[in-house]
């Protein structure tokens, strides 16, 4: 996900920064009047086309292409395509700058392929007047597609990148694609359409896919078809090394002798390694220490110390560590064995061994991370006194966070209970309290998780966590404990100082009423709620949010007439389109709005003159 984020990112920026050196009109005739709705008032059905009314009316054209791109999510999932097109259409026409243009369409692209709609997405590409913008574009789509594993598509993005060495790229990660799902023909086919060193990269992952799969014959003929010398000799060392894991010693010394040296350790190394993993550790160290190269020697000992901690001995491995010249590598191997004896209950000698780092900044993030894999043990009592002796302040409340959230998958609230009150920083406080009723819940030990809500601080935290249990308590037929529960926070809601934070918490609580079918409740809560949100001054921001969230929930209960007759009170238009392409839409009449077509044609009527 990150990943996909910051490849979205760059290209967003990378798009901003084009220079445009040609401006020209690809869809003659589509520049309108610049307050010009993209359909008329007789055409409006439904709450997102009334958004797009509206929209439509504002005089801002960047703020308009922004608002057009949310609706087109909305769109898109009721498989209007033609709306879909014309605002596409739209953002062309409007009057922006040819580099801001080129965004929004590009954004518009992406919003669509986000949502499936690759045919229009591909459509709304081509009216990008840039070459540079529609790669960046289809690039972001490619990606989109691999990660749906719509390979068809993924393809046909790649043909459309004009770009060859972008292209290239592409289809190498297309061929990489297919040889990790191991369809090896296809990758082999994708990658022949590939030039040049870019097949090479190709072909690496191939060969790998193929050492994996223990194919050695076949991964030893492709090697062949690479062209470059260097990388030819890695791949062989590599089917070497798979060899040798195999067990296939002897083959894998006859290819090894026909590399160079430092490949030749490598694969010694993993002879090693082969050794260690068959508890032959006399013949594995024996066949480490006489490497000659330092670093290879150091990977080998490293690997031989983790098989080691598999068989509980943790003082030999930890000895073999101390032994290890890279610094690195022995730090990393620290690490890794000290996880390991967390996991296995040795919570004193886990910080013991990483009491042999000597970087203090690398302790101090791992620690926190020791006491959360020690924590999933259930071990509570020792464990606590040495977790509540970590140093500085941050490192003990983050490894007490991360204990007590492990520890809480055992139940024991009382416990639970006198851990928590260890962190002091009321946020991490509640952040890990919320996260512990959601183990409760998830283990429906619910009277642990309506215990451990009065421990939150925060009361618009307390109040969703109430509405999360009371929604299973409903499924569980526990209706009279959840009464209970929701008559308090009722009473708390009133005597909160904030209307905004008010509303928020009937809100909360309305969610839990409406899962236990109590209309009429729902229909004073609401009441209430209204109440409070007209008491917020006109013009206040805050005061269109909270008339919103209401319209929300009045819509779900079944009050779609009254919800929508309130859009008529908001003094911003923007919060208006924003609740009503929100506003909800049975799945069973996606499309049947007639009782409230009148309202929304003259909310966008309206529209036109404020």
């Amino acid at each position: 996900m990150k990943k996909e984020l910051k490849i979205r990112n760059v290209f967003l920026v990378f798009i901003t920064g084009i220079v445009i050196l040609h401006s020209s009109e690809l869809c003659p005739g589509t520049v309108k009047n610049k307050n010009s709705p993209p359909l008329p008032v007789s055409s409006i059905n439904s709450p997102v086309d009334c958004a797009c009314y509206i929209a439509g009316t504002l005089s801002d054209p960047l703020k308009k292409a922004r608002i057009y791109i949310d609706i087109i999510a909305k769109y898109a999932a009721l498989g209007n395509k033609k709306m879909l097109k014309q605002l596409a259409v739209e953002i062309n026409g409007l009057e922006l700058s040819d580099s801001r243009k080129i965004r929004m369409l590009s954004e518009a692209a992406v919003k669509l392929s986000e949502n499936g709609q690759f045919q229009q997405s591909l459509q709304t590409v081509d009216m990008i007047d840039s070459a540079g913008g529609k790669n960046i574009v289809l690039e972001y789509m490619f990606y989109v597609v691999l990660k749906l594993n719509m390979l068809d598509w993924a393809e046909q993005i790649a043909d459309k990148v004009a770009n060859k060495l972008q292209r290239d790229a592409m289809l190498v990660k297309l061929s990489q694609h297919y040889a990790e799902k191991k369809k090896f023909k296809k990758a082999e086919f994708t990658a022949n359409k590939i030039q040049g060193l870019q097949r090479d990269i190709a072909s690496y992952t191939i060969i790998n896919s193929l050492i994996a799969s223990k194919q050695f014959d076949k991964a030893q003929k492709k090697i062949d078809v690479v062209i470059d010398d260097e990388l030819r000799e890695v791949m062989l060392a590599g089917v070497a090394e798979g060899l040798s894991l195999d067990g296939q010693l002897e083959r894998a010394g006859r290819i090894t002798r026909t590399l160079p040296e430092p490949l030749q350790f490598r694969v010694i190394g993993r002879v090693a390694e082969y050794y260690a993993k068959n508890r032959r550790f006399d013949r594995a160290l024996s066949i480490a220490e006489s490497m000659q190269s330092s670093d290879v020697r150091s990977e080998t000992l490293s690997k031989i110390a983790l098989v080691m901690c598999d068989d509980n001995n943790f003082s030999d491995a930890v000895n073999i560590a101390l032994s290890i010249k890279d610094q690195e590598i022995r730090r990393d191997t620290y690490i890794k064995i000290a996880r390991k004896q967390a996991a296995m209950g040795e919570m004193d000698y886990s910080l013991e061994t990483m009491g042999m780092i000597e970087d203090e900044k690398i302790k101090e993030k791992l620690m926190p991370e020791l006491a959360g894999i020690y924590g999933k043990g259930a071990h509570s009592h020792y464990s606590l006194l040495i977790i509540k002796q970590m140093k500085p302040e941050h490192v003990k409340t983050e490894a007490v966070h991360n204990y007590v959230i492990s520890f809480a998958k055992h139940g024991k609230f009382e416990r639970i209970k006198k851990i928590v009150a260890e962190i002091k920083d009321k946020e991490k406080h509640d952040k890990t309290v919320s996260l512990i009723i959601d183990n409760y819940m998830k283990t429906m030990e619910l009277d642990n998780a309506v215990k451990s809500v009065r421990l939150i601080y925060d009361p618009l935290l307390k109040y969703r966590k109430v509405a999360a249990i009371v929604k299973v308590m409903g499924k569980e037929g526990r209706t009279d404990f959840a009464y209970d529960i929701l008559k308090n926070a009722v009473e708390t809601i009133k005597n909160m100082k904030s209307p905004y934070e008010q509303v928020e918490g009937y809100i909360a609580i309305i969610d839990s009423y409406i899962k236990l079918k109590e209309k009429d409740t729902v229909r004073k809560l609401l009441h209430d709620a209204l109440r409070v949100a007209k008491s917020i001054k006109k013009k206040d921001a805050l005061r269109d949010r909270a008339l919103g969230r209401i319209i929300i929930k009045l819509a779900e209960s079944g009050e779609r007439v009254r919800a929508l007759r309130l859009l008529t009170e908001f003094s911003d238009k923007s919060e208006q389109i924003k609740v009503l392409y929100e506003f909800p839409v049975s799945v069973k009449r996606r499309s049947d709005f007639s009782r409230e077509k009148s309202i929304l044609r003259e909310l966008a009527r309206r529209a036109e003159r404020f």
